[in-house]
């Protein structure tokens, strides 16, 4: 890549950098900085619509509505539901400040656990065993990274309380796909919702396509008509940092890897 010899520093429009690894550039020769912190709002807002989307039956009701079926029941409620958020970043926390307008109990996992407002519970990744039994909706919010990858996995999903629902608007590689049509298939899972997947595209053949319960969707969460806005406001406040002799607003972290 020739044409980033003598940068000092880059700055990535996204917030998930796992792509440039693999990039032929030196990376610890220059300031690599990132977009995180502007997929809050329109990652958490998806969430609580896939939320409610199986809270509230809506993909049953969509299969009745084409085959002009008239069954009603009686729908569920996210009001005191438990919602377990892997990753307790910008997006986790704006997750779980809105599953709070809607009363439920919120957990949040991450490396090194620490309080967050609006959070119930905040509890590190390797105590998450424990609170997976209790947990109605699992929403995954992790960078890729060699730690996670493959992190939600046939023996997590297992331990899940039976009937709960699947939420990844992560990145693709951090949920095993295998282990979620294994959990849909035996009924462990109610549902899934995925935004990300381990090929992108998902490739015709992919079991994901037509399964019962499954939302699919093409790594669109974190779209927005304010993307760009927010990612060139990141872009000027990182500059205005550098400008006045202040480390970076946002980083790129080579050993964490995100």
């Amino acid at each position: 890549m020739d044409s980033i010899r003598g940068c000092r520093w880059i700055h990535f429009l996204s917030a998930g950098v796992e792509k440039i690894w693999d990039m032929p550039f030196s990376k610890g020769d220059m300031l690599m900085t990132k977009s995180s912190g502007i997929h809050g709002p329109q990652i958490s807002e998806y969430v609580i619509g896939a939320m409610l989307h199986f809270a509230k039956c809506f993909d049953e009701f969509i299969e009745q509505s084409r085959a002009r079926e008239w069954s009603r029941r009686w729908l569920g409620e996210l009001t005191n539901q438990t919602v377990t958020i892997l990753g307790a970043g910008h997006i986790g926390q704006t997750v779980g400040k809105r599953a709070k307008a809607f009363d439920m109990r919120v957990i949040g996992v991450q490396r090194t656990a620490r309080p967050q407002r609006d959070f119930d519970e905040v509890i590190r990744m390797e105590a998450v065993g424990g609170v997976l039994g209790n947990t109605d909706y699992l929403v995954v919010c992790l960078p890729l990274t060699t730690v996670t990858r493959g992190l939600v996995n046939e023996s997590m999903l297992e331990a899940l309380k039976p009937g709960a629902a699947l939420i990844d608007v992560s990145r693709g590689g951090v949920v095993v796909e295998k282990a979620v049509v294994s959990a849909l298939e035996s009924g462990r899972l109610r549902g899934a919702a995925l935004d990300v997947f381990e090929c992108q595209p998902l490739p015709i053949n992919s079991s994901l396509w037509g399964s019962k319960n499954v939302l699919i969707t093409p790594h669109v969460s974190g779209t927005s008509p304010h993307y760009i806005e927010r990612a060139l406001d990141i872009f000027l406040a990182n500059l205005e940092c550098l400008r006045r002799g202040d480390d970076a607003l946002t980083p790129v972290d080579l050993n964490a890897g995100y």
